[in-house]
Formats: C-alpha cells, sequence, structure tokens
C-alpha cells in the first residue's frame, strides 16, 4: 500500500483499469483511471465482491431510465455517453472511446441487478469472457453465446449458452429469459418477451433489475488481479461451476475436471478462495488423503479465508465439546454434517498445519462479519490449539466485546483439561483489554459460557450461536 502511495505522488503510478488499484486496496468506490491516450477519467471499482478479480463499471441505470437511447437501443460499439464524468447508479455510460480502452485490459464481463442495493450474491446475474463472447462487437438476434455463469430469476447454469439481441437503433445488448433458445431455459416464470439485462421493452418485477422504477442494471469489464494471476490455483475463466448436494460439493466449487481425476485436493478453504466466490460447504483433505466436509467463509474479510472448525448455540453450551474439553483433545460433534448449532470437527491439526490466523465470531449466520464481538489472532502469537492455563494474558491482532475494542493488545484466556473450553472473562480485567464496564459477574466470551450476559452477541439467546475458525492469507 506504502508503494502505491508514493507512485500516486509521483505521477507514475497511470491504472487503465480497476485491476491496478485491487492490488492494493481494498475498498470499492470511484478512481482515477487513464485511457489508451493518457487522459484520466473518474471510474467506479468494484474491488471486494468476487475474490481474486476487478471490476470497473462501464454503465448503470434505473428502470425509470430504461427508454433513453444509451440503455435502450445503442449497441455498445456506438458511442452514448451519460454522466461518464460522474459514475452513478441512475444514469450513466461510458463513452466508446473509454469502453474499448478499458476492454484491452479486460479478460471478462458481467450484468448486476441493483448491485448497490444487493451487492454480489450471484441471483440475477451473468457473468462471461471477451474469448467467447465480445458483447462489444456483437449485433445479432437471439444469437446463442456461451456463458461462464447465468442467474435469471433462480434459473442458473455454468458453462452453457444464452440468447442475446443487440441492433443498432433497435435493442441495447440484452437476453429474453422467454424465448426459450439455446441450451439455458428460464421460461418458467417468465413474462411475454421477458428482458433481462437491457433494453427492457418487456420486464418482469420479480428480476431483481427491473423490480421497481428505482432498481437498476449494470455492466461492467473485469480482469483477475495479477498476485492470483501469477500461479495457476483456480483461474477464473469457466471454472465456477455450481455442484449439486449429492456431488459433496454445495454452492460454488472447483471445476469438475480437476475434481474428477483427483487433482485438485485442498487442505483448507484457502485453495477454493483463489476461484470460488460463494461460502459454502465444500470438500477438504486432511492429512491422510482423507475428504471431509468443511464450512468455508470466502467473502467476509478480503484477502483472507476461514475454515470453519466448531459452531454451538448457548442452548448446547454444557455439552462437553463446548463447555470444557480444550481443543488439544478430541471432541468431534456432528463432525461430518457442519451446522450451526453443534458442531466441532475432529481434524483440527490437520487444517492448523495449512493456517496462520484463527478467529471467534458470534452469531456469524445473522450478523456475517462487522467485527462487533469479535476475536483474531494468529497462531506465531497465541496457539489456542496447545494453549492450557488460567488467566494467562495472550496477545490478539483484534478484539471487541460489547463494543470494548482494541488492536494488538493482550487478552486473559483459560482452557483447562475437564474445566474449561478455550474462552476469555471480560469480567476480569486482566490484561491490557479492558471491557469491564457492562460485563457481568464472571462473564464468559467465546467459550465455556457459564456466566453470560445478553448484551454479547454470541449469548443473546438460547438460539445464538458460537464460532471458532481457522484461516489463512490467499496464495500470492
Amino acid at each position: 500500500m506504502k508503494s502505491l502511495l508514493l507512485c500516486l505522488f509521483q505521477g507514475r503510478f497511470r491504472p487503465k483499469s480497476c485491476v491496478k488499484y485491487g492490488q492494493g486496496v481494498y475498498k470499492d468506490g470511484v478512481y482515477k483511471i487513464y485511457d489508451n491516450g493518457g487522459n484520466s477519467f473518474p471510474a467506479y471499482c468494484d474491488l471486494r465482491s468476487e475474490p481474486g478479480i476487478a471490476w470497473t463499471l462501464i454503465m448503470s441505470w434505473s428502470r425509470e431510465n430504461r427508454f433513453i437511447s444509451a440503455f435502450h437501443n445503442t449497441p455498445l460499439q456506438f458511442n452514448a455517453a451519460e454522466n461518464e464524468n460522474s459514475p452513478n447508479w441512475d444514469r450513466y455510460r461510458l463513452s466508446l472511446e473509454r469502453m474499448r480502452s478499458l476492454q484491452v485490459h479486460s479478460t471478462h464481463w458481467r450484468a448486476t441487478c441493483s448491485y448497490p442495493t444487493y451487492g454480489i450474491d450471484f441471483t440475477d446475474y451473468l457473468r462471461g469472457n471477451f474469448k467467447d463472447f465480445n458483447i462489444v462487437d456483437f449485433l445479432g438476434h437471439g444469437k446463442c453465446k456461451r456463458v461462464e455463469y447465468v442467474d435469471i430469476r433462480g434459473h442458473n447454469g455454468t458453462n452453457l449458452t444464452v440468447p442475446f439481441w443487440q441492433a443498432k437503433n433497435v435493442f441495447m445488448l440484452g437476453t429474453d429469459s422467454s424465448s426459450g433458445l439455446c441450451e439455458f431455459n428460464p421460461t418458467v416464470g417468465a413474462v411475454s418477451s421477458e428482458d433481462n439485462f437491457g433494453f427492457y421493452g418487456a420486464f418482469n418485477p420479480k428480476f431483481r433489475c427491473t423490480q421497481a422504477d428505482n432498481s437498476t442494471t449494470q455492466w461492467w469489464f473485469g480482469a483477475q488481479l495479477l498476485k492470483y494471476h501469477e500461479k495457476r490455483s483456480l483461474v477464473l475463466s469457466n471454472e465456477k461451476f455450481l455442484f449439486k448436494t449429492g456431488s459433496g460439493f454445495e454452492g460454488l466449487g472447483c471445476p469438475p475436471p480437476l475434481g474428477d481425476q483427483g487433482r485438485f485436493r485442498p487442505k483448507s478453504c484457502v485453495e477454493y478462495g483463489q476461484g470460488v466466490y460463494k461460502d459454502g460447504v465444500y470438500k477438504i483433505y486432511d492429512n491422510g488423503g482423507n475428504s471431509f466436509p468443511a464450512y468455508c467463509d470466502l467473502r467476509s474479510e478480503p484477502g483472507i479465508t476461514w475454515t470453519l472448525i466448531m459452531s454451538w448455540s448457548r442452548e448446547n453450551r454444557f455439552i462437553s465439546a463446548f463447555h470444557n474439553t480444550p481443543l488439544q483433545f478430541n471432541a468431534a460433534e456432528n463432525d461430518n454434517s457442519p451446522n450451526w448449532d453443534r458442531y466441532r470437527l475432529e481434524r483440527m491439526r490437520s487444517l492448523q498445519v495449512h493456517s496462520t490466523h484463527w478467529r471467534a465470531t458470534c452469531s456469524y449466520p445473522t450478523y456475517g462479519i462487522d467485527f462487533t464481538d469479535y476475536l483474531r489472532g494468529n497462531f506465531k502469537d497465541f496457539n489456542i490449539v496447545d494453549f492450557l492455563g488460567g488467566g494467562e494474558c495472550k496477545r490478539v491482532e483484534y478484539v471487541d466485546i460489547r463494543g470494548h475494542n482494541g488492536t494488538n493488545l493482550t487478552v486473559p484466556f483459560w482452557q483447562a483439561k475437564n474445566v474449561f473450553m478455550l474462552h476469555t472473562d471480560s469480567y476480569s480485567g486482566l490484561c491490557e483489554l479492558n471491557a469491564t464496564v457492562g460485563a457481568v459477574f464472571s462473564e464468559d466470551n467465546f467459550g465455556v459460557h457459564g456466566n453470560i450476559n445478553p448484551k454479547f452477541r454470541c449469548t443473546q439467546a438460547d438460539n445464538s450461536t458460537t464460532q471458532w475458525w481457522f484461516g489463512a492469507h490467499l496464495k500470492k
């Protein structure tokens, strides 16, 4: 990050797309881009929604503005700039010159619906690559073109053909889900001549882009971050496949050719993080080569992936695995069925070898990661698996308990065989973190929960949950 800022100040940093910002910046927003002629312009960059790839917004418009020529009947290969120096969601399209400049530095394109509202959850979403389908130069009616992934109103698929329309003075780029042409068939639930991702002569309020007048559609150009591209890992192109539960995977996983031939044998969630964009249960291999299902959090903290090692509800706090069995002793609970209410992994040692960090979260399925009632550290400073002790001060990277928080400070921990599972006590006042204000007597946090505080998320109610995770940075 420091070198990036130095380059900015010295005038040497002249990015041609959002990819360059993705190497060191992790906040989405408007950044300065340079066209092929050396002229700068502002562009909106999505740097976090799909790990390993950065996206540059080329156009966005609301349903209310659907009949403006730039969004209705002007193909991408013709100039129809709208507010090109003021990126916005309601009425924006880059000039053809700037699109062409970005296209040179892009490998992929995508379309999204109401991105400011929903972000990226792969619902009402479309993605392809320029090699298979050059959307800028395409002109045609109902032509079947191959895409990497598509979802329209819950109908979805990977690596299949979709019909597209684009014609001068007639159609801006889009598809028609009522047509039934090509391999993709989302006709169930479609309205007559339903337009998707563009044109919108006929629209369906059940499709996110056209739910209401303020619903929006976006088109983007993207490319892989260089640090992901330098090594093979899971490259983006044609490797985002949907697995059915019966395949041993849930959600989006590695491509069938690798899995089927046995060459892709990930030891933790990190290897999925190189090319997978949806959290869920994936197949992991232990050090003995045996596979098991594990829940992977791939998106909540950009640049790092997390593997769930245990989760339990407040109602189950007195079960030995969550109350008085330290991590270094086996106490598996539903080891082959990851869940939030009663789960503890037997294969912790195997995952630990491939992990650099650990964290604890509260009611992750409800709150996700907002760093409230949250704890994170690294194994180098504190090996939580092998630790046994009472009230010992250990250094953590970040901690928050009921709004009391800090970075790079010590926290008291307890863990003893047949007495305590790993936890801290915010009432104790020991070490550098002082979370005593608002604490209940002998308040247990992130484990044991013999004494609970309903103001702490993990113990708000009987269905509140606690999670522990092992994690590591994505490989460069």
